[in-house]
């Protein structure tokens, strides 16, 4: 927990780039990659309401276009992306989680997260 580290708080960890990651590995990957980001992800984090578009669960989705683009820096504390100007051929339109817009037509919205405990 970077807050019990105070040489760490308040610095983001691992990599910028995290929002655009989908779009680059589907490049790569295609279709496999939703179950490996998502189904399979939720399965090992035992998240037991993620992972699967299906009554009860957390509506948490991507929209994707078949759009091209070129990658932007990000909406995030980091003021860099790994993926920044590379071109992909698809584009994240809108993120909702648990059935509210974090992004939508491509514009973040302010909202504050929720802590959940997978164990």
């Amino acid at each position: 927990d970077k807050q019990s580290h105070e040489l760490l708080d308040g610095h983001p960890l691992g990599i910028g780039g995290i929002e655009t990651s989908f779009v680059v590995l589907y490049e790569m990957f295609g279709d496999k990659l939703i179950d490996k980001m998502a189904k399979n992800n939720a399965e090992i984090q035992r998240f037991a309401l993620k992972g699967a578009i299906k009554t009860g669960n957390y509506a948490d989705l991507c929209i994707v276009s078949s759009e091209p683009q070129i990658i932007a820096k990000p909406h995030g504390s980091s003021d860099y992306s790994v993926y920044e100007n590379m071109k992909v051929s698809n584009r994240i339109v809108s993120t909702i989680s648990r059935g509210k817009f974090v992004v939508r037509d491509g514009k973040f919205i302010k909202h504050k997260g929720q802590l959940i405990n997978c164990r």
